[in-house]
């Protein structure tokens, strides 16, 4: 009975123990909630139109943060950081859009910049403009790319900084994805896409007994004008394409039907997303013109016209000599024959070996219209700028460098 009661005893002031134990220990951070405590209806039902809303303004959130995290991406190596401070989101197959990067140097004692291109198989860069210093460590260089492909491959731009000391440093810099569009066909379209296009002036002539020539000036603003091309013409294209930055012009041509009244092509252009057309009434100007050139000047009526009446001239002053014995009159009439002479003297002759090509315009980018098919002798109406304008035995007319 004795050891029972201690048994009893001992349990008590283990119990007694532990609760004093507690006691004194701090108060936990951790609570646990009683799930069963809480009052729920389990019909309520999260709106969806707010549902929406919230996930919208979500996604808004993330895309402003992603956006402004590329635009102010920057990289870079020790002293030099690049970035782009303007670049396309989208752009057309063979649209010219802009590419400005902005190259931060951390030091002054700059000798020389240079910007390279790499994956540029894909694309063509248009580099008129050089660095531009916009203050002592930033620098911006402005350029533009055509896209030739809807797939290309990501340009990427490497910037080499040359210090004075001979040190160089080089950084490599990505362009963010574009979304590339291919234009809808069109049987009228150009293949130039421009904020603005105008034909300056235009030249009309015969080629031959099924075709005629034009002669075109045309200026654009932001434009691939180095793609013109008419679709409907025999043959055409560019002979001479000036790039000024954002201006281009071009002097081109096109073969086309002689049954053709009106000439007719479209441009497209990005800023309003329609093609527009421009157009005119085709009107020779010399039915005579045997070629895309000048007149031949041994057939022109012009010059017959020209010889007959100064020889009409010559003798009338003749006659008054032999009336009046006025030796002036004499001499007026001698240097009119001698005038007469002079303008028929033969043209100078050239030989043209086999496979020499006769050009459009006396330009080294001149389109080739014509192949010599063998030896022959050519006369040379003009010279011109290191060419001549050459008169075949078959009558084509065209400019081949001397």
């Amino acid at each position: 009975m004795k050891s029972v009661l201690l048994f009893l005893f001992l349990i008590l002031s283990f119990l007694r123990a532990e609760i004093v134990f507690d006691d004194n220990l701090p108060p936990s951070k951790e609570v646990m909630m009683d799930y069963d405590s809480i009052q729920s209806d389990d019909n309520e039902v999260v709106n969806p139109e707010e549902l929406k809303k919230n996930s919208e303004e979500l996604l808004k959130d993330v895309d402003t943060y992603q956006k402004k995290d590329s635009l102010s991406n920057v990289v870079g190596s020790n002293n030099l950081f690049l970035n782009f401070i303007n670049q396309p989101k989208q752009a057309f197959i063979n649209q010219r859009v802009k590419i400005i990067i902005k190259a931060t140097i951390a030091r002054t004692d700059i000798k020389d910049l240079k910007l390279t291109f790499k994956n540029a198989n894909d694309y063509k860069i248009f580099n008129p403009n050089s660095w531009k210093k916009k203050d002592e460590n930033t620098y911006l260089k402005t350029f533009y790319i055509k896209f030739k492909t809807k797939t290309p491959k990501t340009p990427r731009f490497k910037v080499i900084v040359e210090f004075k000391k001979g040190f160089k440093n080089q950084t490599t810099i990505t362009l963010p994805p574009i979304k590339i569009i291919k234009l809808a066909s069109k049987q009228l379209f150009c293949g130039v896409i421009a904020d603005n296009l105008d034909i300056i002036s235009h030249s009309e002539k015969m080629y031959d007994d099924k075709s005629n020539i034009m002669l075109l000036e045309i200026n654009a603003t932001n434009s691939n004008l180095d793609d013109f091309h008419i679709p409907y013409s025999i043959k055409s294209g560019v002979d001479e394409f000036i790039d000024k930055g954002e201006y281009q012009k071009i002097f081109g041509f096109a073969l086309i039907s002689k049954n053709k009244q009106i000439f007719k092509f479209k441009y497209f252009n990005p800023k309003i997303n329609h093609y527009e057309l421009k157009s005119f009434n085709i009107v020779l100007k010399d039915q005579s013109v045997s070629t895309q050139t000048d007149l031949n000047p041994t057939k022109s009526k012009f010059a017959l016209y020209k010889t007959i009446f100064i020889i009409f001239l010559a003798l009338l002053f003749l006659l008054i000599f032999l009336k009046t014995k006025n030796l002036i009159s004499l001499f007026i009439a001698i240097i009119l024959l001698v005038f007469v002479a002079y303008l028929n003297i033969p043209m100078k002759q050239v030989l043209l070996k086999k496979g020499i090509g006769l050009k459009i315009l006396p330009t080294y980018n001149s389109t080739i219209f014509y192949i010599v098919p063998k030896d022959v002798k050519a006369n040379v109406a003009y010279e011109r700028e290191g060419y001549y304008k050459v008169i075949l035995p078959n009558q084509k007319i065209g400019w081949v460098k001397k």
